[in-house]
């Protein structure tokens, strides 16, 4: 069996021919598509999308040569690495700073009491 592998135009043309019934020793020899594949996936060929498929057999001179035909693969865009985000922390202060005006009122601290006069 001989195979030639050539890109042609966006294409991937995989020829094959076998020999004949009468030049081997009787055997049927049959090619499909699910055979070319795996020597496509023997040699880690890419490929894509099969567009021509014939069946190679061995009983007719005319049926021995076959072309494969397969769209090549797109090629995969190259993955950026990804950039790590800038790290926002705020510096820390050893103490909380307190703001000197406030808008809401405050309590004080000291309660005043008033004083109730007990009546006897």
């Amino acid at each position: 069996m001989n195979i030639k592998i050539e890109e042609k135009g966006g294409e991937l043309h995989v020829k094959i021919s076998i020999r004949t019934k009468a030049q081997t020793s009787g055997d049927r020899k049959r090619i499909i598509l699910k055979d070319v594949i795996e020597i496509l996936k023997e040699r880690k060929i890419r490929y894509g999308k099969c567009l021509n498929s014939p069946t190679i057999t061995n009983r007719r001179d005319d049926l021995c040569v076959g072309i494969f035909i397969f769209e090549l693969p797109k090629p995969k865009p190259k993955a950026k690495p990804k950039a790590k985000p800038k790290s926002r922390s705020k510096p820390v202060s050893a103490s909380p700073k307190r703001s000197t005006t406030s808008t809401t009122s405050t309590t004080s601290t000291t309660r005043k009491y008033r004083k109730i006069e007990k009546s006897t």
